[in-house]
């Protein structure tokens, strides 16, 4: 049973699913998926090269907020631990508030 208990918990987190799929600066995401750690040891989450702004992280589910986009389109986001376990990742479209 310990070993299983070490392997499990050596797994990179896993995202299951983004809500809304698209934003603009200051959008409210809600990411659920599982192994993102306790808030005490949580990671980061981005949107292509662009770390986002965490309002809420727990083992199963990450609140952010969207900054001000470096840039516009389908970047992929991705959660990282805090130990550097990279998830995999899913499509997120970044709007351009001024093509709206």
């Amino acid at each position: 049973l310990f070993f299983e208990k070490k392997e499990y918990a050596s797994r990179a987190p896993k995202i299951f699913s983004a809500y809304p799929t698209k934003g603009l600066q200051a959008q409210i995401v809600t990411i659920k998926g599982i192994r993102f750690n306790s808030v005490e040891k949580r990671g980061k989450v981005f949107i292509g090269d662009q770390e986002m702004i965490l309002k809420s992280w727990s083992y199963e589910v990450i609140v952010i907020a969207q900054p001000v986009p470096s840039r516009y389109g389908w970047p992929m986001l991705k959660v990282i631990s805090n130990d550097g376990k990279v998830s995999n990742t899913i499509p997120y479209f970044v709007q351009d508030s001024s093509r709206l």
